[in-house]
């Protein structure tokens, strides 16, 4: 299929080395220092999300999957964000164009810049996550599907250009406690 391995000699990837792939798969080598691959299966989809080599951080995300039944590659629509991941690095699933659903669990500590651009999410609930998560900007620009957003009740600042070009916006909850 199509992937890209990363060799043992490679330190440092960009934040927008991968921005809107195609790509079906990572692979590191097992002699790199800094970054590794996390295989999950959802929902009889296979995944290798490329991240850190603690695997906490998500550097970037498939642009297409493997089904483990067909072994058919098709476009990424949902994600459920693994529980070890405690940080979804910018530009991670940047213009992923099929990506409709996402899930997230209450250990996240930091949700990078741009990481839903141009996303056909339709829906997001945040309200799981907790006080001390961080956000970066441009979360869900240009998510022209986004129709409803759930915000933490933590959430203290709305962050710039959080649904910005989100034209399809019809509902957005905003707890009591935003400055």
């Amino acid at each position: 299929g199509n992937g890209v391995s990363i060799p043992a000699s490679v330190a440092f990837i960009t934040e927008t080395a991968f921005v809107a792939n195609k790509l079906a798969s990572f692979a590191v080598s097992s002699g790199n220092k800094d970054f590794t691959v996390l295989s999950t299966t959802q929902d009889n989809v296979a995944y290798t999300f490329l991240t850190n080599k603690a695997q906490t951080c998500i550097i970037s995300a498939p642009g297409q999957t493997v089904k483990s039944s067909s072994w058919r590659t098709s476009y990424v629509s949902n994600i459920t964000i693994p529980n070890q991941i405690t940080e979804i690095g910018d530009n991670a699933f940047y213009q992923h164009p099929s990506l409709t659903s996402i899930k997230f669990h209450n250990g996240l500590k930091r949700i990078g810049n741009n990481v839903f651009f141009g996303t056909a999410i339709t829906s997001v609930d945040l309200s799981m996550l907790p006080a001390d998560c961080k956000y970066g900007i441009n979360m869900f620009t240009e998510c022209h599907s986004l129709t409803r957003v759930t915000m933490p009740t933590t959430m203290k600042i709305i962050p710039r250009g959080f649904v910005y070009c989100c034209d399809a916006l019809k509902s957005i909850t905003i707890p009591n406690g935003v400055e």
